[in-house]
């Protein structure tokens, strides 16, 4: 798709045609613009596994993503030892097809032999023949890859000319840009895709888009190009291009407007033209350390207030200064903080930035995606790039000969005024029982006196706190996307409808629309939420339903800041809120995906609480609505039993009611899980909890008493066994516990088989395991109801 020049194209803002314009060199970072279309090419993973164009509306000038929209040019590096070493993996001898993983490459050649053998011992392969070759290939791909770093830096730098081959490189995930054999959206195009290294259909020929330029002419930021395929795609040359249709995406983000599929097309009438505009040149990285850059993400830092500019809407509606006297880089770990410096528009929008009245930049919230505005003396925020979002830097000292800013130099930051800290305005607000401290954020008249109290200095935050936040915010976003579209769902009319309805197809549209949403999106959310269970916990488990391990306390903090424990609950609570009933969950077939998505949304809320009492005082404003889903399926009991454990205000809490619950499903079904909830209220670290053992005592001895296990010592033939036997199940025979210790062979894990009960993941187990792991569990909770030689619970016990 080549449209017309009639269209108004708002992204090429700032650039001038008729103006000399700077040569595109290897290392620089572009957008690219599809000719006659106010667009830019993107890549976002939570939007696609695939790259798109994204089209912008007529007002705006900048993509509100524009971090996921500029590539960095890369010369033709070199891949045949690679490609050698996949087509020897795909033929699946070289480890006898036992699907092993690939080995580390050996030091060296000489040791090539040495490692083949001890490989082939250990892993059974006969035949070393295909082995030895990929121990060779192995060593020849890390000779490539280092070769290709090499002619990078080499050629980081040198002026890209018509005829030269280049490759394109995501900035923000590194993943290279390729052309793939499947049919692209229209008919003779090719889909592309993203790759963790390149192949030899990553590399592009640059050619110009009329004949007006000759081979071996310099290409200059902003002329019309055209990108071929050097390699042929299926016998044919390929070039770069925009399907007319829009692209059919995974479905996780609501889009304001289109986004096209960027393809390759073999037909040469289709090919689409480009501006290859500038962003950030590659001579950057060589300049004076400590300069800030556009997309450089901040801190906002009043000198004389000792406040932060932070944006909270959880807290207050508009921005505020946060009352804040370190200024250490491990103390600025505030995700309310993080401030990105955006160009006015998208050519040279990534350089230096300078203190220049003339030269304007945008501030947005890293996390919220807000753009700071000031207007009419205040300070607010909005979401696309409106009038009074623009601002200007000016140095504090009157010495200063350079425009560029250096980090922790003291600047003057205007837009609508003067930015500026009100000493009388006080903001107080509360999050978890922590009071925070702030003042009015406002800005004031150009015609006052400028203060010299309000100079700033901009705190650069470190680039890998950066990455962890926009990692984190990018898994959010998928989940802030399915919220919005299950509240849109309409509420269920006919809530009195069986589960053998639904089995026989009778399904109402209200009821089968939130069926569908889960089973359209599971894939998308149980990735997300995994990862954000893997990136809360330190743990060598990858199962989010098994994984355990100790927090990351500052992952929990940006999450808190974030608000995610807000759109998980929310994700939990709004399909019954809606009207669907608990019942239709027991059927896997219809509502497996929804099952497996609220069961990972639990683990979420335990990983997010544990050993963290400020996000379980969040969590505990919405104790209801979890105690509601106890005993339905969706695993509630894990996220509940961590709101209280080891957390001595949080255990004070409990109440008569929520010990009578879980004896209530005990008396059941002998879940051990819910046993694992009593113990933990029991005690907080070695200390006891009289009022809570009083509390499980009273119900347990004199309401439940069946629920506790029995067990006998027996004698046969000298030998002494122990068992035990769970009475009122309906399955009351003794059970050998010697019976536990047969085939004690290790695990993966290095448990042995008992021991291997406790930690697999619970609805795995077959039943005579349950009542291994119910028994071990009930035997905890009686030792904690006597810590600290409570006499009432021993009373209790020597009398029963």
């Amino acid at each position: 798709m080549d449209a017309g020049t009639s269209t108004r194209i708002t992204v090429l803002q700032g650039f001038d045609q008729s103006k000399l314009h700077p040569p595109l060199r290897y290392g620089d970072r572009i957008a690219l613009i599809p000719n006659g279309i106010n667009g830019i090419a993107c890549y976002d993973r939570s939007l696609s596994n695939e790259p798109s164009v994204e089209i912008l509306p007529e007002d705006e000038v900048m993509p509100p993503n524009v971090e996921l929209c500029h590539w960095k040019i890369i010369p033709k590096l070199q891949y045949e030892a690679a490609k050698s070493l996949k087509k020897l993996l795909r033929k699946g001898t070289w480890d006898g097809g036992q699907g092993l993983a690939l080995p580390p490459p050996p030091s060296d050649s000489y040791h090539i032999d040495a490692a083949v053998n001890e490989f082939a011992q250990a892993h059974r392969i006969q035949n070393s023949t295909d082995l030895k070759e990929v121990f060779r290939l192995l060593m020849d791909v890390e000779e490539e890859r280092n070769a290709n770093e090499a002619e990078e830096r080499r050629q980081r730098g040198n002026i890209i000319k018509y005829g030269d081959t280049v490759q394109f490189i995501h900035s923000s995930s590194g993943l290279t840009l390729t052309i793939t054999k499947k049919q692209g959206v229209d008919k003779g195009c090719k889909a592309l895709e993203m790759l963790q290294e390149g192949v030899e259909n990553s590399i592009f020929v640059v050619l110009p888009a009329y004949k007006t330029f000759g081979q071996g002419e310099p290409v200059t930021s902003g002329d019309l190009i055209c990108f071929y395929s050097e390699k042929k795609i299926v016998g044919n040359i390929c070039c770069l291009h925009v399907s007319a249709r829009p692209q059919k995406y995974a479905g996780n983000v609501l889009l304001s407007a289109p986004v096209y599929e960027l393809d390759a097309s073999i037909l040469d009438t289709n090919a689409t033209s480009w501006r290859a505009l500038l962003f950030q040149s590659s001579s950057l990285a060589h300049e004076v350390e400590g300069l800030i850059k556009s997309e450089d993400v901040v801190c906002i830092y009043h000198k004389d207030g000792e406040s932060y500019l932070n944006y909270d809407p959880i807290l207050l509606p508009a921005p505020f200064f946060h009352l804040r006297q370190k200024v250490k880089p491990s103390d600025r770990k505030k995700a309310g903080w993080l401030w990105k410096i955006e160009g006015e528009c998208i050519y040279l929008g990534g350089q230096n930035i300078e203190c220049d009245d003339r030269k304007r930049y945008r501030l947005k919230h890293l996390v919220t995606g807000h753009y700071l505005k000031s207007q009419d003396g205040s300070l607010s925020t909005v979401t696309s790039c409106s009038e009074g979002t623009l601002f200007s830097f000016r140095h504090f000292a009157k010495d200063v000969a350079s425009k560029s800013v250096l980090s922790h130099s003291l600047i003057m930051i205007q837009g609508n005024g003067w930015l500026s800290m009100s000493y009388s305005d006080k903001d107080v607000a509360e999050r978890a029982g922590k009071k925070i401290i702030g003042h009015k954020a406002i800005s004031r008249d150009f015609h006052a006196i400028q203060s010299e109290r309000d100079a700033f200095v901009l705190m650069p935050v470190s680039k890998k706190y950066e990455t962890t936040v926009n990692e984190l915010k990018s898994e959010l976003s998928t989940l802030i996307s399915f919220r919005r579209l299950l509240k849109n769902c309409s509420d269920i009319a006919n809530k009195d409808i069986t589960i053998q309805n639904l089995l026989k197809g009778e399904l109402p549209n209200d009821i089968a629309a939130i069926i569908k949403l889960f089973q359209d999106h599971s894939a998308a959310l149980e990735s997300s939420i995994t990862n954000l269970i893997l990136e809360c916990s330190a743990d060598t488990d990858p199962n989010p339903l098994t994984r355990e391990g100790r927090p990351k306390i500052l992952i929990q903090k940006l999450l808190r800041e974030m608000d995610a424990h807000s759109v998980c609950l929310d994700i939990l609570e709004t399909p019954f809120k809606k009207g669907f009933q608990f019942s239709w969950l027991d059927h896997d077939n219809l509502t497996g995906e929804m099952t497996s998505v609220l069961r990972l949304g639990h683990r979420f809320i335990m990983h997010f609480v544990k050993e963290n009492e400020p996000n379980a005082q969040l969590v505990y404003t919405r104790i209801e609505m979890l105690k509601d889903q106890l005993g339905k399926g969706v695993s509630a009991t894990v996220s509940i039993k961590e709101i209280f454990f080891e957390k001595r205000r949080m255990l004070n809490l409990i109440r008569p009611h929520d010990v009578k619950i879980f004896m209530e499903m005990l008396q059941k079904e002998r879940d051990p899980r819910h046993i694992d909830f009593l113990v933990s209220i029991c005690t907080c670290g070695r200390d006891p909890i009289p009022s809570n053992q009083s509390l499980v005592c009273d119900k347990l001895y004199k309401d439940y008493f069946s629920l506790i296990p029995r067990y006998r010592l027996q004698t046969d033939r000298d030998e002494k066994k122990m068992l035990f036997m769970l009475p009122s199940t309906g399955n009351e025979n003794w059970i050998d516990m010697s019976s536990y210790m047969q085939n004690a062979e290790r695990t993966e894990k290095g448990y042995d088989y008992a021991s291997s009960i406790m930690f697999n993941q619970f609805n795995l187990l077959k039943e005579k395991e349950k009542h291994f792991r119910y028994f071990l569990r009930c035997t905890s909770l009686l030792n904690n109801l006597v810590v600290g030689r409570n006499h009432e619970a021993m009373a209790m016990a020597l009398k029963n």
